[in-house]
């Protein structure tokens, strides 16, 4: 979502996304960030939140296109999610190299 679709939207909204979007670019993608940290970054931008109302906004637009997924611990940032990847790949290529050498055996 583009800060130009919030027209008439609440303003905490846009400094929400904002500071959201600005907190997902400074983390890189091995690197999580702690809810904690989260909600105290927030908090310097005077956006008051508590976990609680974190985890329901988390699950609604604009946010749910930034935020993954948060938990007690960290939040996952959209593209983060991503990591356990390489081992289903490592996965799948196990099982096409066992297949392709039970078909050189035929």
């Amino acid at each position: 979502m583009r800060l130009f679709e919030f027209v008439e939207d609440n303003p905490l909204r846009i400094k929400l996304v904002a500071v959201a979007s600005q907190l997902k670019s400074s983390v890189s993608n091995n690197e999580r960030m702690s809810t904690d940290e989260f909600l105290r970054k927030l908090s310097d931008n005077d956006i008051d939140l508590d976990k609680s109302d974190l985890f329901d906004i988390v699950k609604k637009e604009p946010l749910s296109n930034i935020i993954a997924d948060a938990n007690d611990n960290e939040i996952t940032f959209k593209g983060q999610e991503t990591d356990e990847l390489p081992t289903d790949q490592d996965d799948n290529t196990k099982t096409l190299k066992s297949m392709a050498s039970k078909a050189l055996k035929k």
